[in-house]
């Protein structure tokens, strides 16, 4: 069988956390797989991990054990400065809000990353992707005059614009109504299909997951399963074989 190359790997993560003063394990031993330019998905209840992962993942926090390797680098051997650096030109991050800076414009927002990275736009390419996610008519708006689902929008086409090799999304869809969220998900098929990133999304939503190409079912800190080439029925099918959710 033809070994599927990965954008990202855990190998037997463990990581603590502190609750009033005392250390509770957060992630226990996690080894799992991001495939290249495919869509994974971490499916699991509130307090599972999943956050956890994506702070891991991003190289915002630290394991206490285990390995992290993300776009062919080991994070547990990176420096901060080296860290940094990785996430600026080959991590994307979305969260369930706060991503977009209130007080610049919508565009300013999308073409805020210039200032940091020293990449220029293609200006040709910015108006396919804003015609494209349908941003045209709000580019002068400010966050606070969008939904969260233009938010999320303006998050999803600032990575490609800028050549996100990884989007990391933690609960993109929380809190959506149904159809703007299979909107935001479809985007980020989008990203996969024809721009080749390589995403992640978090949630607790069997739905959102079923748009995946793998699904991890998360639990108490523990990776409980897998679903390859997912439908809703078979995601929701395999949370009840692997005792998902349960006590």
């Amino acid at each position: 069988m033809e070994e599927i190359p990965i954008a990202g790997r855990l190998t037997d993560v463990t990581k603590s956390i502190l609750v009033a003063g005392v250390p509770t394990r957060v992630l226990d031993t996690v080894t799992f797989d991001l495939p290249s330019r495919k869509m994974t998905a971490l499916l699991g209840p509130s307090g599972a991990g999943k956050s956890t992962i994506v702070s891991l993942l991003a190289g915002m926090d630290h394991v206490d054990s285990g390995f992290i390797q993300l776009a062919g680098e080991n994070l547990t051997q990176l420096n901060a400065t080296e860290i940094t650096e990785l996430r600026r030109k080959r991590i994307g991050m979305i969260f369930e809000s706060d991503n977009l800076i209130p007080s610049l414009t919508i565009e300013q927002n999308l073409r805020l990353p210039e200032t940091f990275t020293k990449e220029i736009i293609d200006e040709s390419n910015f108006k396919k992707i804003t015609h494209d996610f349908g941003l045209v008519d709000v580019l002068q708006c400010f966050p606070h005059n969008v939904g969260l689902d233009i938010q999320q929008k303006v998050a999803i086409a600032r990575a490609l614009l800028f050549k996100t090799m990884i989007l990391l999304c933690d609960d993109p869809v929380r809190g959506m109504a149904r159809n703007a969220a299979r909107e935001i998900l479809s985007l980020l098929r989008v990203c996969v299909r024809e721009f080749g990133t390589s995403v992640l999304i978090t949630t607790e939503d069997p739905s959102a997951a079923a748009f995946a190409d793998r699904v991890y079912l998360l639990s108490d800190g523990y990776v409980k399963g897998r679903i390859d080439s997912p439908s809703l029925s078979s995601v929701l099918l395999a949370m009840n074989s692997f005792g998902y959710g349960e006590e």
